[in-house]
Parts: C-alpha cells; sequence; structure tokens
C-alpha cells in the first residue's frame, strides 16, 4: 500500500489501513514485539491511557497527515509537535477519547467527515504513559484556514504533511537516546 498512497485518493488509503489490520489479524503494530510486551506489562501494572488522532485528509487534493504544535501553556509536552489527544477517561475508548481530544484542542466541526478507518497497537509516551493511535480519513478536503478553530491555550499552530512527504526515506531520521 505504501507505494500507492502518495497519489491516492482517501477511500483507497482507508482501504488499505483495513486490509493491513486483518492481514495482521489485529491493529497495525508501529513497534518491535519486545516493546510491545514492554507496553503490555506497564499497561496490567497501572500505567496512564491516552489516545491519539493521526486525522489523515486532502489538502489541496493530495492526502495529509493533519499535526500541531502544543502552546507553550499546557502542563507537558511544550511546544512539542503531536497529535490531537489526551488522556482516556474512565468507560471511554480508545477512539471516543482520540475524537473528544481533536473537537476540544481543533474545535467541534473538525471532526466533521472523518471516519476511523483503524487503531494500531499501542506505543509508549516519553512520559511513560500508554498511548492508542487512532488513524481516521476524512471524506471531504480539509482547509485548515477554514476547518480548523483550535483552543490557543492548547494549540500554538496547526499544519500539514503531505503522506507522500512523509512516506518518502529521505525524509526520515532515526536517533538514539540514552535509556530510551
Amino acid at each position: 500500500c505504501a507505494g500507492a498512497l502518495s497519489a491516492a485518493p482517501m477511500d483507497t488509503i482507508q482501504r488499505c489501513m483495513l486490509r493491513r489490520a486483518e492481514q495482521r489479524g489485529g491493529p497495525v503494530p508501529l513497534v518491535t514485539r519486545k516493546v510491545q510486551e514492554s507496553i503490555e506489562r506497564r499497561r496490567s501494572n497501572g500505567a496512564r491511557t491516552a489516545a491519539v488522532l493521526v486525522p489523515i485528509a486532502s489538502v489541496n487534493d493530495e492526502p495529509h497527515v493533519v499535526f500541531s504544535v502544543r502552546s507553550d501553556k499546557v502542563s507537558t509536552h511544550k511546544s512539542q509537535v503531536s497529535f490531537p489527544g489526551g488522556h482516556i477517561e474512565l468507560n471511554e475508548t480508545a477512539e471516543q477519547a482520540a475524537l473528544r481530544e481533536a473537537r476540544e484542542e481543533f474545535g467541534p466541526d473538525f471532526e466533521s467527515g472523518f471516519s476511523v478507518v483503524a487503531e494500531c497497537r499501542e506505543v509508549l509516551a516519553v512520559t511513560g504513559t500508554v498511548v492508542t493511535p487512532v488513524v481516521a480519513c476524512r471524506s471531504r478536503p480539509l482547509d485548515l484556514g477554514r476547518d480548523v478553530v483550535y483552543e490557543e491555550d492548547e494549540v500554538a499552530e496547526v499544519f500539514s504533511l503531505p503522506v507522500a512527504h512523509l512516506l518518502d526515506p529521505v525524509n526520515r531520521e532515526e536517533r538514539m537516546y540514552e535509556n530510551r
């Protein structure tokens, strides 16, 4: 699927994500099996849980992933690039939490036209929180200036990058950090 995504219409992206999840028999893994086992241990030991929305939308007739830069007023992850998201509340699913947080951070109309495609396997945030990425695709074009009214206390900026740019190996970098 990856090769087809750079110029693919949104329904093709949705089909690719669903097909990958079916082939793997569950959520799309983003980490190694060893890291996944560590995450599962943390979860069973009561680690906090959160969810983020990974929004994919057509911007200027090309699939884009939407990101935010967190405000310097928030308590954690100040000025970091992120997806909309936050802690999962009692009796709330990861999908519900991701969509709720997207509404809170990007405005009540942001999620209009988005449909959840898949949940990815959990990842571990630097804070120790277990995070579930929820991928959603928008059925109609997204105008960041019109469709996103972000909460300035939480979000400093909203931007998007083309899927083709994110998939191009030239634009990737791997870094090793001590104790991470």
